[in-house]
């Protein structure tokens, strides 16, 4: 006795921040099951996941600083506006109101990334119903992930607004000079699980006048 089901999902999520990309995740299931002999069944599961993120380095999950600036701006600062050269403006402050305002439109220009995460998950579970009193079961699962981090901080030099305000712009370690960030990850997650069940019913069982169906189980 076999079954089977093969199932392909694909979503894309739209950034709740204006012009911020795009969150794409593509799903590949496959589903077998058989029975090799009366009791004893083997299940395995494999999942294929690609997800592409090209959120902004700055507009990602955990990244509050952006938003707390962007805050802290007084409502007198325009961010849409644009200098002589076309460039948006990074410091919006005027002291002492507003002096860690900053420019979220600032960020857009000057930085750009991507995230792409690759997952292989196996799962692979066994079962056995040795008689109507004992069960057996053994689950194992095993998920290998891929990530490859790219961000990319332009050359901010010539911008106006940190010429006259002397600020070191954005991009890590070198500031305006701009700066490229990569980062692999590779990680692997195992887990496993086996269990075994006893029911047993008082009255039919242990012939004891009492209507109660009772089962016990024990995991390592």
């Amino acid at each position: 006795k076999n079954d089977f089901a093969l199932t392909l999902s694909h979503s894309e999520e739209e950034s709740v921040i204006k012009d911020n990309g795009v969150l794409k995740r593509t799903n590949l299931t496959a589903n077998i099951g058989t029975e090799l002999f009366k009791g004893f069944k083997i299940r395995s599961i494999t999942q294929l996941v690609y997800q592409n993120n090209n959120f902004n380095p700055y507009f990602t999950a955990g990244v509050s600083g952006t938003f707390f600036r962007a805050l802290n701006t007084s409502p007198f600062f325009d961010f849409n506006w644009k200098d002589a050269n076309g460039d948006y403006a990074y410091a919006l402050n005027a002291s002492p109101v507003s002096v860690n305002g900053y420019n979220p439109n600032y960020y857009k220009e000057y930085s750009f990334g991507s995230d792409e995460t690759i997952d292989v998950i196996q799962n692979i579970q066994a079962s056995y119903k040795v008689n109507r009193f004992l069960d057996l079961e053994a689950k194992y699962g095993i998920n290998y992930e891929k990530e490859q981090v790219n961000q990319v901080y332009k050359n901010q030099t010539q911008n106006i607004n940190i010429i006259s305000r002397s600020v070191s712009g954005i991009g890590g370690f070198n500031g305006k000079e701009g700066s490229i960030f990569n980062y692999l990850y590779n990680t692997t997650f195992q887990n496993a699980l086996t269990t075994a069940t006893l029911h047993f019913d008082l009255q039919k069982d242990l012939h004891l006048k009492l209507p109660v169906a009772w089962s016990t189980q024990s995991w390592l």
